[in-house]
């Protein structure tokens, strides 16, 4: 049974969420001051805090900072359709948030039952957090509190913040058995502390344009925004890639995503909210609530259009759907990368690329917030190579540009 806290000063709004996750047999405790928050993590160590935020950027999401630096916890940002903007849009991801769920304006009908649905499935996702994830997050967390403060006072010192509690850093990260829905630990590398450095883009460097361009397939869900944006902001243009992303969220976070990774990215990425064609050096994110096909490769161009297709897995967008769709379309070299989530999507994705002849890599356990995915599609035998996060984009470039530094194939570790 997993042990929630819900943070917020709205009665109504923590009844409704709060009655959700009841319903599903949960562990429920509610609060609504910041500092009551903070305590409660403390004192009740629950396995997800679920923070409902008027707006992307209101002061209620200063508690996942504060929770992040001083006791990691997985956070679920409920927002309000009033944040609009990319940058607000992806706010809780900067201050530590794993994951984000925008509520129903009003909160009526078959709406309420699809959100309530998605928070229970997310808060289940999230109470199987690894540890390694956890510490990826509150140094997110930290460095946004520190730029902040800084920006306020170029004299400002965080040495003097509050200390973080660090009891939890020695324990096994966690994840579910989905055969038994039990909580099982996995190791840790005990010389890290549990503690990975903030995600910053690596560098990767060409000589020279890739010809053919080739087509690279990403799918992820809980846990994989941050690890989509820092792999897309690690390719170098020079690979001329066509990028296809399947990120599960909601239909109204899937454009704010996509011009989130067109700041940070070299690559120039768009939602696709009809039929369009991917040259060399764009990418384009798969819609909420639609699935991606993908329906051509011919003169450099890739054509991709969203349909109406059912769930696959519970899952729309679908990796599967679009990574079969690309199995069968591409002519051009073809790559699959697995990320962080919860469930099997994805797996017969990387079983049809790779009996396509393409490349398939899987994110490993440790850099992974949730390692069902990846473990799913590891499963099948179909994967090339597992590779923690913060060398994907060298794996991907070595694969259709030559040798790199990695050879192509085994397990990778970070240590």
């Amino acid at each position: 049974m997993t042990r929630v806290l819900v943070v917020d000063d709205s009665a109504v709004d923590r009844t409704v969420v709060g009655d959700a996750l009841a319903a599903d047999g949960d562990i429920v405790e509610e609060v609504r001051e910041p500092d009551a928050a903070v305590a409660a993590v403390a004192a009740g160590d629950p396995d997800v805090v679920v923070v409902v935020a008027d707006a992307g950027t209101s002061s209620e999401l200063a508690i996942v900072e504060r929770i992040m630096a001083t006791r990691p916890t997985p956070i679920l940002a409920v927002t309000s359709p009033r944040a609009t903007a990319a940058e607000e849009s992806m706010a809780p991801y900067e201050r530590g948030a794993m994951a984000v769920l925008e509520r129903p304006d009003p909160p009526t009908g078959r709406a309420l039952e699809r959100f309530e649905t998605a928070l229970r499935e997310t808060v289940t996702e999230l109470s199987s957090a690894s540890q390694s994830s956890l510490a990826v997050a509150r140094t997110t967390a930290s460095a946004h509190r520190t730029a902040a403060r800084t920006a306020r006072d170029p004299d400002y010192d965080d040495a003097g913040d509050e200390a973080p509690d660090n009891s939890r850093a020695n324990e096994r990260p966690r994840s579910a058995d989905e055969s038994t829905g039990q909580t099982v630990r996995a190791p840790v590398d005990a010389a890290s502390n549990g503690v990975r450095p903030p995600l910053e883009p690596a560098t990767v460097a060409l000589d020279g344009p890739v010809s053919p361009s080739p087509v690279v397939v990403i799918g992820a869900s809980t846990g994989g925004p941050r690890l989509v944006e820092h792999l897309l902001a690690s390719l170098p243009r020079a690979l001329c890639a066509r990028i296809v992303v399947v990120q599960h969220m909601p239909g109204d976070f899937t454009d704010r995503f996509a011009a989130r990774l067109d700041q940070v990215s070299a690559y120039d990425v768009s939602e696709a909210t009809a039929e369009t064609a991917v040259a060399p050096g764009e990418s384009i994110v798969a819609p909420g609530g639609k699935n991606l096909e993908v329906r051509d490769d011919s003169d450099g161009t890739l054509v991709v259009a969203p349909t109406h297709a059912d769930r696959r897995d519970g899952a729309r967008p679908s990796v599967d759907a679009a990574m079969e769709s690309a199995a069968a379309a591409c002519s051009s070299p073809l790559l699959g990368v697995v990320l962080s989530g919860m469930g099997r999507d994805g797996a017969r994705g990387v079983e049809a690329i790779s009996d396509a002849g393409g490349t398939t890599f899987a994110q490993d356990e440790r850099t992974a917030a949730v390692f069902g995915m990846p473990r799913r599609a590891i499963e099948t035998d179909a994967v090339d190579a597992v590779v923690p996060i913060d060398r994907l984009a060298r794996r991907i470039v070595g694969a259709v540009a030559g040798p790199t530094d990695d050879a192509i194939g085994g397990v990778e570790t970070n240590g």
